[in-house]
């Protein structure tokens, strides 16, 4: 018996010798005079962008790495089956990170397989950002233009924003901080944290909590499930709410909830208040304009 676990061992160690992962780092790097706009197209791996007033060139560490393939397979598959450019056309950057096949199996001797880029981006602050990505995390600091996400799955947090931001999210959890502009997201599953945004916000989010704080300007949320709580808004505020429980305080203009199910606290609102309630304790104070509640129940 001892003799079969210490066969059974040395074959997974044998195999998992064969199967290590590979890793390969690229630079590429790209002259920003001129250029208006960058467009990156990516599959998975994470994505960092950090934006750098007075910078000239766009620039571009890859890191490719392929899991559960022995170094000689790896480096053919790579060679094969990357994509990897940066070039310009017409004032736009394009940089593509992709693999034409990037898939995976299980298995004690074949392995698992699995192949993706992380890229860390730094670029000129002043560029407009345009971004498909896969899946992965998404980092982006200091930008200072607008931004368009097509993002399938992985966190995104995006810091010290001046421009437009437009946000499709599949699911992960998405953090915005110190944002000037207006922002539109739409997402699919995940947490949402908003704070301090200068600018409107449409937020239409399938599931996932929703939390916002210190906000200049109007919001409209359109919520499937999940709890909302909402503190320090100078603006108008209209939710409308699938399940879940709502906290909103210290509201400047007008509020009003379209709400499925769950318990709801409004405090310090400072127009009118509107609740059409399906289910759920309700406590409102410190309003001062007028106050109407529609009880579906009733």
């Amino acid at each position: 018996m001892k003799t079969i676990q210490i066969l059974f061992s040395l074959i997974l160690l044998l195999a998992a010798t064969a199967f290590a992962d590979y890793e390969e780092t690229r630079n590429l790097n790209l002259s920003a005079e001129d250029i208006e706009e960058l467009k990156i197209d990516c599959g998975a791996g994470y994505l960092q962008i950090s934006a750098v007033e007075g910078l000239t060139a766009i620039e571009v560490e890859a890191e490719i790495y392929v899991e559960g393939m022995r170094r000689s397979k790896a480096e053919n598959f790579v060679e094969d089956n990357l994509n990897l450019s940066l070039r310009e056309r017409r004032k736009t950057a394009r940089l593509i990170s992709t693999f034409d096949h990037s898939g995976f199996s299980f298995g004690l001797f074949s392995g698992f397989k699995s192949a993706g880029v992380n890229l860390s981006i730094r670029v000129p602050k002043h560029l407009i950002l345009d971004i498909d990505d896969g899946s992965g995390d998404i980092i982006i600091e200091n930008a200072g233009n607008d931004i368009d996400i097509d993002d399938g799955s992985g966190d995104i947090e995006i810091e010290n924003l001046t421009g437009r931001l437009d946000i499709s999210d599949g699911s992960g959890e998405i953090r915005l901080i110190d944002i000037t502009g207006n922002i539109r997201l739409e997402d699919g599953s995940g947490e949402i944290i908003l704070n301090n945004i200068k600018g409107n916000i449409s937020l239409d989010d399938g599931s996932g909590d929703v939390e916002i704080e210190q906000v200049i300007g109007s919001i409209e949320l359109d919520d499937g499930s999940g709890e909302i709580d909402a503190f320090e808004i100078d603006g108008d505020f209209f939710i409308d709410d699938g399940s879940g429980n709502i906290d909103i305080e210290n509201i400047t203009g007008d509020v009003e909830i379209d709400d499925g199910s769950g318990n709801m606290e409004v405090d310090g609102i400072g127009g009118t208040v509107i609740v059409d309630d399906g289910s759920g304790n309700i406590r409102i104070d410190d309003v001062k304009g007028d106050v109407e509640i529609i009880d579906d129940d009733s």
